[in-house]
């Protein structure tokens, strides 16, 4: 998980079974949001350097993390990493197009691609269970509108609206 604890953010490690708080040294600080994969063993960090970049890690035990690989580096801040269920791919929220858009690329970076849509994303992207749809969240005045993404097709479908209080 990431958290501030110790005054810069950065990601640290409990067993599930409980056990010694560790901070993982090795994936360094400023980190500002982490999505982890059991699937692939790996995880996905937007580390802030100025602006905020998506990295992916693999890991073979939490000593030794393999790379960090730049996924899809811009000038552009890239937010809100989610790994997918199958560990495959990442999905982000970046302002590269103009406006907020989910962006989904392969862990290694490669195959990137937007998933364009006209409101700017507010929430998001979390994967459903079936690998293949994404919710996320837009928000316009009082209205928080979420909204499914079938990431083969590019269709997406209106899911809910909420008031936004």
């Amino acid at each position: 998980f990431q958290s501030w604890q110790g005054g810069r953010p950065r990601v640290w490690h409990m067993p599930a079974a409980g056990g010694e708080l560790k901070i993982l040294h090795q994936l360094g600080d400023r980190i500002v949001e982490v999505s982890t994969s059991l699937a692939s063993n790996a995880i996905a960090l937007c580390r802030n350097t100025f602006n905020a970049d998506a990295w992916n890690f693999h890991l073979d035990g939490l000593s030794q993390p393999q790379g960090p690989v730049a996924v899809a580096a811009s000038t552009y801040d890239e937010l809100d990493p989610e790994i997918s269920p199958d560990g495959r791919h990442l999905a982000f929220v970046s302002g590269r197009s103009g406006t907020r858009q989910i962006w989904i690329a392969a862990l290694d970076g490669s195959a990137l691609r937007q998933m364009p849509f006209g409101d700017s994303v507010r929430r998001g992207p979390n994967w459903l269970p079936d690998g293949r749809t994404i919710r996320f969240g837009t928000r316009n005045e009082e209205i928080r509108k979420f909204w499914l993404l079938d990431t083969v097709t590019g269709n997406v479908e209106h899911e809910r609206d909420d008031i936004y209080i």
